[in-house]
């Protein structure tokens, strides 16, 4: 890793922006490393105390004057300057946090803790704007606590939005917000609505000076009635550039027939829990998207004939089409007029397998499926019907069990349908989600996990795994460097690329089997699994080395069921990972893909991983790493480790 390139570290690191263990990890390796992840670990706010000593002079005098911070805090000089790194705000959580942090000063008194806090977030708010590139704001409601609306006038604002990227609010937030940001932010490429039941002046501004809309996610809240009519008329103008649009109405009615103005769409999803807005499917229905390739109802949908008429006219581009409730009008419609779709889901049930058959008939391309599965059945004949007309393409298929169904799988006929699945024409992998709550499935049985086990370990080639051994090689100088790898991986690919199918007999060629579970969560969130204990010693490694491995094995992972277990558990088990909601309530339903996913942001101003004993001492807990080594023999009491000087 030594021989990769700046530009090479940072593309590594940008992949791993949320996962902020691993990248406070790359903090650790050496200067290099801390250097270029550093800015991607503090995109956003990670730590108060932190970013007091990055403020100005000036700011500090003022916030210690008025015995907010301390004199060892307010003489204290950062080793980065963290503040010019951050690009992700969220106003809110940025309230909560700072009160919270002032909260566990003990020197100051709670009748003044609103005066403090429009204090010290100004003098933030100041530098931020002058120092930093903000490119994904969020600001979702105005409140006493929320002086720093103004901070769109401090002096450096305009630099330091005019490449905002992506921007969630609530149509109530001040008028000056809207007008300003609307003289500075002309490239917003996603901005996400939630319309109240004030809408503010100067929304319409901000939304017609867009000149490069791509994302147009429109919320409308249970207070708010109706979408005036200068809304509407400012969709129309960024009508051309956007390519993505969702709309949740909910309950509400929402106009839909300025749609027809989007004739670049390529993602339509909708969310109504009543038909009436539908009824401008009526100049929908004939409008011809022709970049049109996912489209989703996510609970109500047009009548039959108004969205047969639609599929008539844009499912032949269709890749994804979702519909939670279908019937057989649709069903056949979808079968003869969109022809190359990829992903599929119509609410189709486990006893409605005839239509899955034609499905699969039909619809050559099909990759995915999803089925819902309700009562007791056995799995069998479903499973028959995916390996005998399922196309040769597909590999993903998703079972949502609903409350208190039963499988009456049996173990002999899963492994039939492993067997039968190995055998099939097309080598890829079947990736088979399940989606539980509080149900029994097959996996519940021990037999069924034994066998399922058995065929998930049979696939490695041999080649690969000879070469993973030598990656793990007590011995550094025995282990591959980078470019080695990449040769041996390619001539591995090329040897097996040119064998047949039937020249790959040997067992551990045939890795064609994965699986998901998803047990029950008001959220649907697939993810692999991985077991973190019994992990494999050093190879070759000597008796001394044995030992010092399993003496500092310390792993205590958690993975709760349940995705909203998430922000409980670590105080179950010392977890780093907590998934944050951040601009959306929660009846707002988070889209899997992550082309339009919310943005999320932590909520903790002291970082967890800033706890986890198992990543650093004690006496770490206050280290930053400094710009050169000179710099860390001026920090006192605190232990410096080796690896901080490797080059």
């Amino acid at each position: 890793m030594s021989q990769l390139t700046v530009d090479c570290l940072n593309e590594i690191f940008e992949y791993l922006e949320d996962d902020k263990v691993t990248l406070y990890s790359c903090l650790l390796v050496n200067h290099l490393w801390c250097e270029v992840s550093v800015r991607i670990y503090w995109n956003i706010i990670r730590n108060y105390n932190t970013l007091i000593t990055c403020l100005p002079n000036e700011s500090k005098e003022i916030l210690y004057e008025k015995k907010i911070i301390t004199l060892s805090l307010a003489s204290k000089l950062p080793m980065f300057n963290y503040a010019s790194f951050c690009k992700i705000l969220s106003i809110d959580k940025f309230n909560n946090n700072l009160e919270q942090f002032l909260k566990e000063q003990t020197s100051i008194p709670t009748q003044n803790l609103e005066q403090i806090l429009h204090m010290f977030s100004q003098e933030i708010f100041k530098y931020l704007m002058k120092i930093s590139s903000i490119r994904k704001l969020g600001l979702t409601y105005c409140s006493s606590l929320s002086p720093n609306i103004t901070f769109t006038s401090y002096i450096g604002a305009r630099d330091c939005l005019k490449d905002l990227s992506e921007l969630y609010c609530y149509s109530n937030i001040c008028p000056q917000f809207f007008y300003q940001l609307s003289e500075i932010c002309h490239n917003i490429q996603l901005f996400d609505i939630t319309f109240k039941n004030v809408i503010s002046n100067g929304l319409t501004d901000l939304i017609s000076v867009q000149q490069n809309l791509k994302n147009l996610q429109i919320f409308q809240s249970y207070d708010c009635n109706d979408l005036t009519t200068d809304i509407i008329t400012s969709f129309k103008k960024i009508s051309n550039t956007v390519i993505i649009l969702y709309i949740y109405g909910g309950e509400h009615y929402i106009p839909l027939s300025f749609i027809s103005k989007f004739i670049n769409l390529q993602e339509i999803i909708f969310t109504f829990y009543n038909n009436e807005p539908f009824e401008d499917f009526n100049e929908l229905q004939y409008i011809k998207f022709s970049k049109l390739q996912y489209l989703e109802f996510r609970d109500s949908y047009p009548r039959n004939e108004l969205l047969i008429n639609f599929l008539m006219n844009n499912g032949k581009n269709l890749k994804e089409f979702y519909i939670k409730h279908s019937n057989e009008s649709i069903n056949f419609a979808i079968i003869k007029y969109c022809p190359n779709l990829r992903k599929l889901f119509t609410g189709i049930k486990n006893n409605q397998l005839e239509t899955l058959k034609m499905f699969f008939e039909s619809l050559k391309h099909l990759e995915y499926i999803k089925i819902c599965c309700k009562g007791y059945f056995s799995e069998k004949i479903l499973f028959d019907i995916i390996v005998k007309f399922s196309p040769r393409n597909f590999y993903e298929l998703e079972l949502r069990y609903s409350n208190n169904t039963n499988s009456l799988l049996l173990p002999s006929e899963l492994e039939s349908f492993l067997k039968n699945w190995e055998n099939r024409e097309s080598k890829k992998s079947l990736s088979l989600i399940i989606y539980d709550k509080n149900a029994y499935t097959f996996i519940e049985n021990d037999e069924h996990m034994k066998i399922i086990e058995k065929y998930t370990k049979l696939g490695t080639p041999l080649e690969y795994k000879n070469l993973m051994k030598q990656c793990w090689d007590a011995d550094p100088s025995k282990r591959p460097d980078i470019v080695t790898l990449d040769v041996k991986i390619r001539e591995i690919n090329l040897f097996y690329q040119s064998k047949s199918n039937e020249s790959l007999t040997q067992p551990e060629e045939n890795n064609n089997f994965e699986i998901e579970n998803c047990t029950s969560s008001s959220k649907l969130f697939t993810s692999k699994l991985h077991q973190f204990d019994n992990l494999p010693e050093p190879r070759n490694a000597t008796e001394e080395e044995q030992e010092a491995f399993h003496s500092n094995r310390s792993y205590n992972y958690y993975i709760p069921n349940n995705i909203d277990d998430f922000s409980k558990s670590s105080s179950k088990k010392n977890s780093t990972s907590k998934i944050n909601s951040i601009f959306k309530d929660d009846y707002k339903i988070e889209s899997m893909r992550k082309r339009i996913k919310k943005l999320h942001i932590n909520d903790n101003d002291e970082d967890e991983v800033h706890n986890n004993p198992n990543l650093h001492s004690e006496e770490q807990d206050e280290l930053e790493l400094p710009d050169n080594t000179d710099e860390l023999y001026k920090l006192d009491n605190i232990i410096i480790p080796d690896f901080f000087f490797l080059s």
